[in-house]
């Protein structure tokens, strides 16, 4: 999404701008409680207007290499547990019990354990790798002092934690963006996120 520098209508005559493009992408949220309730949703307040993603879902483990391949389904065919060999290779369990599930297929015990740990990781780390787009009055009008909340929803729609913006750091930041990783309260998770703001027009 290309961004705008305010232009000089912003101040003319006291009128400010029609309306602006506020961008969001919200990539995930890390550490919630084990006991959550995926999938979860984000939904982005600025005023009246608002928009929410859509559900979350688990992140896909990163790949490992040929060699460390070999040695996981080598360990794992000797009957070694998927947690002694997910700590002793340096990996993910849910990497280990996916070469394990591919490589004993016929094992319940593993299917099962991956299962839960699938299951552990959409309710303590969802993802989402979503940008939403609000469409909403002239942020400068108000002096700066609108917020955007981001406000994380379980399944069932229960308020599980909130993060605030201030549309003046919005406003001051360069190239009208932010982002990063910042708490969520209550819950105490971390959501990571970039926000843009594109100027239209009157």
């Amino acid at each position: 999404l290309a961004l705008a520098s305010p232009p000089a209508a912003l101040g003319r005559g006291g009128r400010g701008l029609a309306a602006a493009y506020l961008w969001v992408k919200v990539a995930e949220v890390r550490g919630l409680p084990p006991s959550s309730r995926p999938p979860f949703k984000v939904c982005v307040k600025v005023g009246e207007q608002s928009a929410s993603t859509g559900p979350s879902h688990p992140k896909a483990d990163n790949g490992m290499s040929a060699a460390l391949h070999k040695v996981c389904l080598e360990q794992l065919e000797q009957g070694r547990p998927p947690q002694d060999v997910a700590e002793g290779l340096g990996l993910q369990l849910l990497q280990v019990l996916a070469k394990g599930q591919a490589t004993i297929p016929s094992s319940a015990d593993v299917r099962v354990a991956v299962q839960r740990a699938c299951e552990d990781r959409a309710a303590t780390d969802p993802f989402f790798e979503e940008a939403l787009t609000l469409l909403i009055p002239d942020p400068a009008s108000a002096g700066g002092s609108v917020k955007v909340s981001l406000v994380l929803l379980d399944k069932r729609g229960a308020d599980l934690g909130m993060v605030s913006f201030a549309m003046s750091d919005l406003l001051n930041a360069p190239g009208l963006a932010l982002g990063g990783t910042v708490r969520l309260r209550p819950i105490d998770a971390d959501i990571r996120v970039s926000l843009r703001l594109r100027f239209l027009e009157p």
